[in-house]
């Protein structure tokens, strides 16, 4: 099952689902720091999708155009070793599995905007997608949001690259006393 590619947003939608929103964005590292009424300023770009099991979010390669936070559910990230690369088919592998609270698809926001990795759900979930494109130039606009964001967000690359690193480490039997 693959994600259709989704164009609405929730400019006038309901006070639940505004909250859930809320309540979403402050869970996650990206937003935590973040004031509420700097974060009713995200609200609007974002959509709260719904799937029903193991489903395609993207695909590495291609043109980012949402940043992502678990809601509900696991997301996996994968990394797709090309054929010349691995000596035969391309082999995807899961570098990391994420939880409710966690955003991945950053390279919504960075140039070039293309994905780094393949993300999917782990079976049934929700996601909070956010208009990438509408963010950086929000982004752009306030430079005290901007800042507090990117800060934010080098802490989450320093982090995926660490873990990346040990499991370099790990599978490459570099580890000491293992």
């Amino acid at each position: 099952q693959i994600l259709v590619a989704l164009h609405s947003h929730w400019p006038s939608t309901t006070g639940g689902e505004r909250m859930t929103a809320m309540h979403t964005l402050k869970k996650c590292s990206l937003f935590s720091r973040m004031k509420d009424d700097q974060l009713e300023r995200i609200i609007p770009l974002c959509t709260s999708v719904a799937v029903t099991g193991d489903t395609i979010l993207f695909k590495q390669g291609q043109v980012a155009k949402h940043l992502y936070v678990v809601q509900e559910g696991r997301a996996a990230l994968e990394l797709s070793v090309a054929a010349s690369q691995s000596g035969g088919q391309a082999r995807p592998r899961i570098v990391a599995t994420l939880n409710v609270g966690e955003a991945f698809g950053w390279s919504a926001v960075v140039e070039p905007h293309v994905m780094t990795l393949s993300a999917s759900s782990v079976g049934a979930g929700r996601f909070l997608l956010i208009d990438g494109p509408a963010l950086k130039e929000l982004l752009g606009r306030d430079r005290n949001l901007g800042y507090s964001f990117m800060t934010a967000l080098c802490g989450l690359l320093s982090e995926r690259l660490m873990q990346t690193r040990a499991t370099l480490i790990y599978e490459r039997g570099w580890a000491v006393g293992v």
